[in-house]
């Protein structure tokens, strides 16, 4: 595993996973995905970690899908089984990568420093707890940009903040302040800038001291309630995200965020 897209850095039973790609803000592409879950397949071999805290170097979390992979693959030319496979197998692995960071057995927190967007959002979510600093803003601009927000992502912020909200969310792509996503309960607390790192660590070594049995038994039980049905609903993200690769609004949606313009869709 390469060093360059996440600093890893093991101790005292805490594991912090760090996004390394400060000048792309983080941005989630094929290999940082690969390494990523090659990161969270160790942890699960791994008996004295026991909190993970993951967080993001420079300005941002992570700014979620990396534009220029999107790009090159709405420029491929044709829309045969190639490019399908492609497109099909990026939305699958989000879904899976994100799946596994749930699953872990240690304690998870997201140390949400600036910019937590669309899939680095759907990261975050999946860990068991938030910590944002005051200075954090979260949005999920899936929609503007011509699919619908996948990975798990909406089953998650339906469990976290009810259907009404979550859906607003995701439909207008506005971006919530940290303080916002607190009282929509997205997050758990709210820090002063420059602190998340600092307060998740002080609140890994509170769990740290707790009993680990009673710790495991109290996650597993909460993920089992929270998790019920939610198979039945992630198993067709892929398929969603499918039929909105494919369409023609999607190219627009990102040609013209690039662009810096208004998109002109189509409807196909």
């Amino acid at each position: 595993m390469g060093d360059d897209l996440f600093r890893y850095e093991k101790g005292d039973g805490i594991a912090h996973i760090f996004f390394n790609r400060p000048d792309r803000l983080n941005a989630i592409n094929d290999r940082v995905l690969d390494e990523l879950e090659e990161i969270l397949q160790n942890l699960t071999k791994d008996m004295v970690t026991r909190v993970v805290i993951l967080s993001g170097m420079g300005r941002a979390f992570s700014a979620g899908a990396d534009l220029e992979m999107l790009s090159s693959l709405g420029q491929k030319e044709g829309k045969g089984e190639l490019l399908w496979r492609e497109k099909r197998r990026f939305g699958k692995k989000g879904s899976r990568v994100t799946k596994e960071l749930e699953n872990l057995e240690q304690i998870t927190i997201a140390a949400i420093n600036g910019y937590a967007i669309g899939g680095g959002f759907a990261l975050a979510l999946a860990c068991d707890f938030r910590i944002a600093a005051e200075d954090a803003s979260m949005w999920i601009p899936e929609v503007d940009l011509g699919v619908p927000m996948t990975w798990g992502t909406i089953p998650r912020m339906v469990g976290l903040m009810g259907p009404s909200r979550a859906m607003e969310f995701t439909l207008t792509c506005d971006r919530l302040s940290a303080k916002e996503a607190l009282e929509w309960g997205l997050v758990n607390k709210v820090v002063p800038a420059g602190e998340a790192l600092k307060i998740s660590q002080e609140f890994a070594e509170k769990i740290l001291k707790k009993p680990p049995i009673a710790v495991h038994l109290t996650k597993s039980t909460v993920r089992a309630i929270s998790s019920f049905g939610l198979g039945d609903v992630t198993f067709c993200d892929p398929d969603f995200f499918q039929t909105c690769a494919e369409s023609q609004d999607m190219e627009e949606a990102v040609r013209a965020f690039r662009e810096k313009r208004e998109p002109r869709f189509q409807g196909k």
